[in-house]
C-alpha cells in the first residue's frame, strides 16, 4: 500500500550535546471539505466526519475493502459540533495529504462532560465502527485504533474491551488511571483495580501496539503507558513505546509526524 509521508522531519535543538525534540506547533484550523476527502456522516449515534481517500471509489469498484482508522479526540474537542474532532490530533495530518492519505478515517465525537473510557461511550464506538465498515466498505481485518489524551485513554480501554476488533493500536498520552480530579467513569471495568495496567495489558493480548508520550507531560505521566507496555512485553507482545524528550502533553503532533507510523500501521492485519 502506498503511504504518504506527512511532515516527517522532527525539529530538534541541541542542549548540552543531547538532542531534545521540540513540541511541534499546533496546525492551523481548516475546513473539512469534500474536495479534500471529508464527508459528514449521519451515524447511528449522531453526526461525525469521515475521511475517504480520493481513489476510494476505484478501489472499492475493483473489489478492495478499505483500511479504517478510528480516531478518538482529546477532552477539549468534546461537544456537539462534529467539526471539532477534525481540528486537533490526526485530522490536520490527514488534511495535509489533500486526499492522498490511504486510510478511511472516522472522527466520532464524545459528548461534553463524558469520557471515551465510560462503558456507554465504548459501546457507542463499536456501533459507529460497525456502521462505518458497512457504509464505507471498510476492511474488518484492517481496522486501526488511535487517540490522544482523553482519546489515548479510550484507545487503551476500547482495545482491552474488544481486542479482536483491531489490527493495531496507537495510544498517545493516555493511560488507565485518570489524572487527578478526573472521576473514574461509572461502571469502568479497569479503573478501580489494584493493578489496572497489567489487567489492560493482558486483555489487549497480542494486538500490535505503538504508544507515544512526551517525557515532560504535566497531565498524563508517561509512566501510565510504560507500565502497560512493560506488562505487554512480559506477556510476549513486542509493544513499542516512543517517548519524546522535552515534549509536554500535546505529544500527538510529534506522534502523527513519526516517519514510520503509517507504514507500520498499513503492514498490520487483524490476528485471528
Amino acid at each position: 500500500m502506498r503511504v504518504v509521508a506527512l511532515c516527517l522531519v522532527l525539529p530538534v535543538v541541541l542542549l548540552g550535546g543531547c538532542a531534545v525534540t521540540r513540541s511541534r506547533p499546533a496546525p492551523p484550523p481548516f475546513s473539512p471539505v469534500v474536495e479534500h476527502g471529508f464527508q459528514l456522516i449521519d451515524g447511528p449515534d449522531g453526526r461525525y466526519y469521515a475521511f475517504l481517500p480520493k481513489d476510494a471509489a476505484q478501489r472499492v469498484a475493483s473489489g478492495e475493502k478499505l483500511p479504517v482508522i478510528l480516531y478518538l479526540h482529546g477532552g477539549d474537542e468534546r461537544g456537539s459540533d462534529p467539526l471539532l474532532p477534525t481540528q486537533v490530533g490526526l485530522g490536520p495530518f490527514v488534511e495535509a495529504a489533500h486526499a492522498d492519505f490511504p486510510f478511511v478515517v472516522l472522527f466520532p465525537q464524545c459528548p461534553r462532560g463524558q469520557f471515551w473510557a465510560s462503558p456507554a461511550q465504548l459501546a457507542r464506538l463499536t456501533r459507529v465502527l460497525d456502521d462505518a465498515l458497512a457504509r464505507l466498505h471498510g476492511d474488518a481485518d484492517r481496522v486501526y485504533l488511535t487517540g490522544n489524551s482523553l482519546g489515548g485513554y479510550g484507545t487503551w480501554l476500547l482495545a482491552a474491551e474488544h481486542p479482536d476488533r483491531f489490527a493495531a493500536i496507537v495510544p498517545i498520552c493516555g493511560g488507565v488511571k485518570p489524572p487527578r480530579l478526573v472521576p473514574i467513569p461509572k461502571g469502568s471495568r479497569f479503573g478501580r483495580l489494584k493493578d489496572p495496567f497489567t489487567a489492560v495489558a493482558k486483555a489487549i493480548g497480542a494486538v500490535p501496539t505503538w504508544a507515544f508520550n512526551g517525557d515532560k507531560d504535566w497531565l498524563v505521566s508517561p509512566e501510565q503507558s510504560k507500565k502497560i507496555v512493560r506488562a505487554m512485553q512480559a506477556n510476549g507482545n513486542p509493544a513499542r513505546q516512543t517517548i519524546f524528550p522535552g515534549v509536554g502533553h500535546p505529544s500527538w503532533n510529534n506522534a502523527y509526524a513519526e516517519p514510520e507510523l503509517f507504514t507500520w500501521l498499513a503492514a498490520q492485519r487483524r490476528q485471528r
